[in-house]
């Protein structure tokens, strides 16, 4: 289980890394072909269109949760095959709804112009259909997760993140424009179901699935966790897009490029956040009641690693952000690096409590997660409004970072410790240790490499670049001997 999890979280990472290369390369040419207004119109319809995600429910995750212990009883098969059904009939519902919203705006052509090729009403479809794919794909996702498939997982997404690219940048480079990205991303996402169901199919998921068990009980079931997983993706939603809703309400179409261009680099915390929820899940789930010890145990390993991995994107993104920036897209709006900056910063302390979400929903604590989400997405709909108002995108950025202080920071480790035999302290050692850390050994490093050249190019850049993977080398070789020393005194 150990192995499957650690080959997991690299499957895992090294997807990240591609989707994200692939991503920022498809966001440039979209930034430098659509102009400012289609741009800002694209991903403002795109940021409302992500509230299809809201009402998942939950249910990947309860999903994910169940697969790898339904033998251990019938109940699990009755909950397991209702929340399967239920995003079945929740993608249909919304596939109607979305063919109704589109020939609606159909007979108002002059609601929204677009400069391009595309009007509102197929844009709204297109990217619907996207979403409404992808809200499908959820089933398999989680069923492929709960069996622990993530490297097939991982080089399913993979393969369709660059066919996706890669068709959207050839269609670009043949000034194709907006409507054919649309096309291009709705297609992809169709993919991803098809590949995803097919797998899945193989290994079992239709067997496992069983409409038969479904009852009024497990129905009820179902519907009590969801209503408390729910505000999992609404607090998700609003973290990541409603400083570009507001922004775009209040201050125009434009205001939203600068957010969305921090929100391509803040992208790899949310991939690594999904990523957690999604791997850890299932193996938490796994431990018995009587197994806390061992639980306690993997879950600071968890702690020690996401800290870890959060602190290392923020100090590269801290010094590194503004050289690729201009490297990537050139002159930006102003802004930009600053909310990219307060909104990294508060994704660190997120991040960095990763393990904290899986750990709940493996254990039914959906109480805690209703309250905690509801907690940061008040704070958010309180703070960020007059916020904007006063100082602008600015502001959008300082009152996520506060709600995830006080949410996130303060309220959370008090409810994980009561969950687990783990005491305050050794909770903050396992999450602030890794984080001063890494981050004093990056700094190092970021001096260091100023030995090759004391201004921010190219060589310094792939410098330090290097000095850290040597450095990840060697601890991850240090960290092999000491495990394969303990391993062989166990065993002796």
């Amino acid at each position: 289980m150990t192995r499957n999890l650690i080959n997991g979280a690299a499957y895992n990472i090294l997807n990240i890394m591609i989707q994200i290369f692939l991503g920022m390369l498809v966001f440039r040419e979209m930034y430098i072909n659509f102009g400012e207004h289609d741009f800002g119109m694209w991903m403002l319809v795109f940021a409302v269109m992500t509230q299809i995600t809201l009402f998942e429910f939950g249910l990947g995750s309860i999903v994910s949760k169940l697969t790898p212990i339904l033998k251990e009883s019938e109940i699990n098969t009755a909950q397991f095959s209702t929340a399967l059904f239920a995003i079945l009939l929740i993608g249909a519902f919304f596939f109607l709804i979305l063919a109704i919203s589109s020939f609606v705006f159909s007979l108002f052509p002059d609601f929204a112009k677009f400069d391009g090729n595309i009007t509102l009403a197929e844009l709204v479809f297109l990217l619907g259909a996207n979403f409404v794919f992808t809200f499908q794909s959820v089933a398999a996702q989680a069923y492929l997760n709960g069996k622990f498939k993530l490297g097939v997982l991982n080089a399913i997404k993979v393969v369709v993140s660059v066919v996706r690219s890669v068709g959207i940048l050839i269609g670009l480079g043949y000034g194709l424009g907006i409507f054919f990205v649309g096309i291009a991303f709705a297609c992809s996402s169709f993919l991803q179901l098809a590949a995803m169901l097919f797998i899945s199919h193989k290994i079992g998921l239709f067997n496992d699935f069983r409409l038969s068990t479904c009852s009024a009980e497990s129905w009820n079931q179902i519907k009590l966790l969801g209503s408390r997983f729910m505000f999992i993706n609404i607090n998700n939603y609003l973290r990541n897009n409603a400083a570009v809703v507001v922004c775009g309400l209040v201050l125009g179409a434009v205001a939203v490029v600068p957010l969305r261009i921090a929100g391509r680099l803040i992208e790899i915390y949310v991939q690594l956040s999904a990523a957690l929820i999604t791997m850890l899940t299932p193996y938490f789930s796994t431990f018995s009641a009587n197994n806390s010890e061992a639980l306690r145990k993997s879950f600071r390993i968890s702690l020690l690693a996401s800290s870890s991995m959060a602190a290392l994107i923020f100090i590269n993104i801290y010094f590194l952000s503004s050289w690729f920036i201009n490297l990537w897209l050139g002159e930006v709006p102003e802004g930009t690096l600053d909310v990219l900056i307060i909104l990294s910063g508060g994704f660190l302390l997120a991040n960095s409590q990763g393990p904290c979400t899986p750990l709940m929903i493996s254990k039914d604590q959906g109480d805690s997660i209703m309250s905690l989400c509801l907690i940061e997405i008040c704070l958010v709909i309180i703070l960020i409004y007059p916020m904007v108002l006063a100082i602008g995108i600015i502001g959008s950025a300082y009152a996520t970072i506060i709600a995830l202080v006080i949410s996130r920071g303060v309220i959370q480790p008090f409810l994980v410790s009561r969950l687990l035999p783990i005491s305050l302290s050794s909770y903050f050692i396992s999450v602030i240790i890794p984080i001063l850390t890494v981050i004093v050994i990056v700094s190092c490093l970021y001096y260091a490499s100023s030995w090759f050249d004391n201004n921010i190019t190219f060589l310094r850049v792939a410098s330090f670049i290097l000095l850290q993977l040597i450095a990840a080398i060697a601890l991850a070789f240090l960290l092999r001997r000491l495990y394969f020393r303990r391993d062989c005194i166990h065993n002796t």
